[in-house]
C-alpha cells in the first residue's frame, strides 16, 4: 500500500514538473537559479529549513503543483527584483580622471556596478536585476 502510494506521488510528480516546465519555458537557466535560491532564502527567513522544504516537495502533492510552485516562482522573482531595486543607489557621475591615469579595481568594478544598474533602471529586465544582485553578491566576497 505504501509503495503503490508513493508510486501515484512519483507519478503525480512527474507530470506537475513537466507542466511546470512549460510554464517556464521562456525563463532562462539563470534566472531559474537565482529565483530558486531566493524560494529556499525565503523559507529560510521564515524559519523552514532547507531540508524541511525539499521533504515537503518530496511528499506533499500540493508543493508539487505546477501552479502552486508557479506562484512560489513568482514570489521569488518579485523579491529578487526588489532586492535589486533596494540595491541600485543613485546615479552619480563617474569620477574625473587625469588623462594617462589608469583607473584602479575597484574604481572599475564601482562603473560596472554603476553600468548595471543603469541599465536596470533603464529596462526593468529580471535578467539585468539578477545581472545586478549576482555582481554585488560576489564583489562581497
Amino acid at each position: 500500500m505504501a509503495e503503490a502510494s508513493r508510486r501515484d506521488f512519483q507519478t503525480y510528480a512527474r507530470a506537475e514538473d513537466a507542466r511546470l516546465e512549460t510554464l517556464l519555458k521562456e525563463e532562462t537557466r539563470d534566472v531559474r537559479q537565482a529565483v530558486a535560491q531566493e524560494i529556499m532564502a525565503s523559507a529560510k527567513a521564515s524559519g523552514i529549513e532547507p531540508d524541511q522544504l525539499r521533504r515537503l516537495f518530496d511528499s506533499e502533492p500540493l508543493m508539487r503543483n505546477a501552479t502552486f510552485q508557479r506562484m512560489m516562482y513568482d514570489a521569488g522573482k518579485y523579491r529578487l527584483m526588489m532586492k535589486a531595486r533596494e540595491a541600485a543607489v543613485a546615479k552619480s557621475v563617474p569620477p574625473v580622471m587625469r588623462p594617462g591615469m589608469s583607473a584602479t579595481r575597484s574604481e572599475r568594478e564601482q562603473s560596472d556596478m554603476r553600468s548595471l544598474n543603469a541599465r536596470l533602471s533603464n529596462s526593468g529586465d529580471l535578467k539585468d536585476a539578477v545581472a545586478l544582485y549576482q555582481a554585488r553578491k560576489t564583489g562581497r566576497r
